[in-house]
């Protein structure tokens, strides 16, 4: 694990996470912004700026400002990286990565420092005094959902990391290496994925029995819709297939959310980060800063702004793209087709479906908060768990996704499905519905499929990139950094990697 000292310095002013390489062995130096564990947690003002030190995680850009956005469609095959995308993200698309891979480096060298946040943060939030003036029960009110936030923060993240770099397996050996207070120590062995998995769906669970109804309303912080969103989510993944159901109803019975059911709302999701039907939780942006951290549309529609013409990184494959019907609502709100660089005109789909908040035009072009857990996944969960233990259920279920999508669908198309074709457009649904927005390689691992792609054309990258990924390719599991395995000689390498 990454080496931190036992002082934990949070910037004051932003509450502004800290980055640290893997093989970091101390953090001696004090910014002059920032101010020490000591200081911060000597009032519930104090508390509330490092709450939002963990909350900031989520703007790096190797987490959810892009890379846990773009990659799992990339790496998959929902995504082309384009010939001219000045081999950003090579060796993922190639599936040639291996422990020196950059990305592989970066994302554990961002969660893990959140994860130390998180646990100095648990280990003294208890400690914070009620000050002169200050309201004991308000602040021991605030105490209690402050540590419900960072307990359902914490298992974000490591379930995140989990879903990484361990396989989705309760025998298997390799989970994650964590600890769950503050530590100096570096050199920590993996626990089981079982172990990993029981610390996650505790804090879930711990979160939702104390977090009440603090929030209930925001999309931007955690409550307990993001909460059981995130159970159906791990338990999904786990087919713990009940649990997931349960976790699912707690948020499809609440009347507030459904789907947007027009051209119009549903565009609003997508281009002005807009419905209270939909969004369970997003990220903030509130300023420039924060704005620029989201700026994903750069990459796949990076407009010419002489010719208003895309210049994209990545790439819809077309048949992909071509899976939408003419009606269905998503086609037109997720693609766009239009000619790119030398390509004729309309001959290429470029993925649309970050296309650059107008409220922040102003501060970054084609920024857009990125959906972490939406009112459809949570259906998606529901209707995938439902199927293999009630499948009048999930057939239900795909109809009114179905409905909602695609404006006069004949649902009676579903009722005749049999079993296998039920199951296959369940995740063909699943597919479409949370393009672009990092499900589709943790889906096809999870599902034990592999997948193939297909050249298009010359404005495909490389020619490696192109053929037969089998279900079985160890690289389904990212390896351990070599710089982590240099600092924490007790962290086995997952099979497969040379290093």
């Amino acid at each position: 694990m990454i080496a931190i000292n036992k002082k934990i310095f949070l910037a004051a002013a932003l509450g502004a996470s800290m980055l640290m390489s893997a093989c970091s062995k101390k953090l001696d130096q004090l910014p002059t912004t920032s101010v020490s564990t000591d200081e911060i947690y000597t009032s519930i003002n104090g508390a509330e700026i490092a709450l939002n030190g963990v909350y900031s995680t989520f703007y790096k850009s190797d987490y959810y400002g892009r890379n846990y956005v773009v990659i799992p469609d990339l790496a998959a095959d929902n995504m082309i990286l384009s010939a001219w995308a000045n081999n950003v993200y090579n060796e993922i698309h190639r599936w040639a990565i291996h422990s020196g891979t950059y990305e592989t480096l970066n994302y554990w060298a961002v969660a893990y420092p959140a994860l130390h946040r998180a646990n100095v943060f648990l280990a003294n939030i208890d400690k914070v005094p009620v000050l002169s003036g200050e309201n004991a029960e308000a602040v021991a009110t605030k105490k209690k959902t402050f540590k419900a936030h960072i307990q359902a923060l914490r298992a974000m993240f490591m379930f995140d990391l989990l879903r990484v770099y361990c396989k989705y397996d309760l025998n298997d050996q390799l989970g994650l290496p964590f600890v769950t207070a503050p530590t100096t120590e570096i050199m920590h062995k993996r626990k089981t994925v079982k172990e990993t998995y029981d610390q996650i769906v505790q804090d879930l669970n711990d979160a939702s029995a104390a977090i009440g109804d603090d929030n209930a309303s925001s999309q931007t912080r955690v409550n307990k819709y993001f909460i059981a969103a995130l159970q159906s989510r791990v338990y999904l993944y786990f087919q713990k297939w009940d649990l997931a159901i349960a976790a699912a109803d707690k948020i499809m019975n609440v009347a507030t959310f459904g789907y947007e059911t027009t051209g119009a709302n549903l565009l609003k999701v997508w281009r002005d980060d807009a419905s209270a039907k939909e969004i369970i939780f997003k990220p903030a942006i509130t300023e420039v800063n924060e704005a620029k951290n989201f700026s994903i549309g750069q990459w796949l529609i990076n407009d010419d702004v002489a010719r208003n013409k895309p210049n994209p990184d990545f790439i819809a494959p077309k048949a992909f793209a071509e899976s939408f019907s003419a009606a269905d609502l998503r086609r037109t709100i997720y693609f766009r087709k239009d000619s790119v660089r030398n390509y004729k005109k309309d001959s290429l789909y470029v993925i649309n479906k970050y296309p650059g908040n107008p409220a922040y035009a102003s501060w970054q072009e084609k920024s857009n908060a990125p959906k972490l857990l939406r009112y459809a996944e949570v259906a998606l969960n529901k209707m995938e768990a439902a199927y293999y233990i009630d499948k009048s259920v999930s057939k239900t279920l795909l109809k009114a996704l179905r409905a909602a999508r695609i404006p006069g669908y004949d649902g009676t198309i579903v009722d005749a499905y049999d079993d296998v074709t039920l199951l296959n457009q369940i995740r063909e649904e699943r597919r479409k519905e949370l393009a672009y927005e990092g499900h589709r390689f943790f889906d096809l691992k999870r599902w034990g499929l592999g997948f193939t792609r297909n050249r298009e054309g010359d404005y495909q990258a490389a020619e490696n990139a192109v053929g037969e990924i089998k279900a079985d390719n160890y690289r389904f599991q990212w390896p351990i950094p070599q710089a982590e395995r240099e600092s924490n000689k007790l962290i086995d390498q997952n099979p497969g990697y040379a290093n």
